[in-house]
């Protein structure tokens, strides 16, 4: 990471980090500004100023900076993968209640064979 002052992190770095995470979620993932806000630990009215643009000049140009983009990649990643999980969990718990077993699973776990056998 670029040699930053511990204040220059906390005011600038951090908060250039969250908006290209917040503009990511949103335009790539369709997340919207209330999960943003919640997943971030900021308010909505903060991720609404991200997504127009309204910060510091400073912000806009650490969030172009390669250092910001690698760890809000990672960041976004993270998220978006434990929203896969999560939906895929709450599938399978429908399918419980309904058949006593996850389906969804039991067909992925079925094609997947099915896919190997023709490889």
């Amino acid at each position: 990471m670029m040699g930053l002052k511990d204040e220059d992190v906390l005011k600038n770095f951090i908060p250039a980090i969250r908006v290209v995470v917040a503009k990511q979620l949103s335009t790539k993932h369709n997340f919207n500004q209330i999960d943003i806000a919640s997943l971030l630990g900021i308010t909505q009215a903060a991720v609404s100023k991200y997504l127009s643009g309204s910060y510091s000049y400073r912000i806009k140009i650490l969030e172009r900076t390669d250092d910001v983009k690698n760890v809000s990649e990672k960041i976004v990643g993270k998220i978006v993968e434990e929203k896969k999980h999560q939906k895929a969990n709450h599938v399978c718990e429908v399918c419980k209640n309904y058949s006593g077993k996850c389906l969804y699973r039991h067909f992925a776990l079925e094609l997947a064979e099915a896919l190997r056998e023709t490889h």
